[in-house]
């Protein structure tokens, strides 16, 4: 054989290898686009509805409690202003109006901390994704990204973790009655709540709604 058929011969060999690294490639994007339609699909669960469902468990489970104690406080303030005779005044209007307005503040701070617990969840399962996808990109392995995406989406979607809450309206009333005694005439208003934060109540167990 000639230089000339050499030639040939190894540029029809370096042909070859290129068609089966082009096939090789094409087969592994194919396997990639299989994982990630895998982790798609499992990780779908993770929608509007999802994350407005974990919002709203969260408000229902809590919101009783703030509305218990909001009525178990305003029966002590009203008998409080009544012992006084205090009931009829303006302060004692005042004092009925200021309940109200921690019990909105405490309302408040439930909603923020209902859609920080949404937004934590989401980074949660949007990083998990993200990771699954690099590793899907790596792998090339469909079966892999389906056997992880299910480990993920198991160990994501978890009952959201609840607990008794503490004391909300017993500094307001505290500062009532000082207020009463003429210790605290300035700070009526400051009943010292602080803004809502589930678990304060010492010694309390926690249960667990689905999220």
């Amino acid at each position: 054989m000639g230089l000339g058929g050499s030639g040939k011969a190894a540029r029809n060999a370096e042909i070859a290898r290129n068609v089966k690294l082009d096939e090789e490639e094409r087969a592994r994007q194919d396997r990639i686009r299989q994982g990630q339609s895998t982790i798609d699909q499992n990780f779908s669960q993770f929608n509007d509805d999802y994350y407005g469902k974990l919002q709203q468990d969260y408000l229902d489970y809590y919101n009783p409690q703030i509305d218990k104690q909001y009525e178990e406080a305003r029966k002590k303030l009203i008998y409080s202003l009544a012992e006084s005779g205090g009931l009829e005044s303006t302060a004692g209007a005042k004092a009925l109006a200021d309940l109200q307005e921690a019990l909105n503040t405490q309302r408040t701070s439930l909603g923020r901390s209902a859609q920080g617990l949404v937004d934590e969840r989401r980074g949660a399962i949007e990083q998990s994704k993200s990771d699954l996808y690099g590793l899907n990109t790596s792998a090339a392995d469909p079966s892999l990204a389906s056997a992880r995406a299910l480990a993920s989406v198991g160990s994501l979607n978890t009952p959201l973790a609840t607990s008794p809450i503490g004391d909300l309206f017993g500094s307001f009333l505290s500062n009532y009655a000082a207020y009463q005694g003429g210790k605290n005439q300035n700070n009526m208003k400051g009943f010292g709540g602080g803004g809502f934060s589930p678990g304060s109540a010492s010694g309390s167990s926690s249960s667990y709604v689905r999220g």
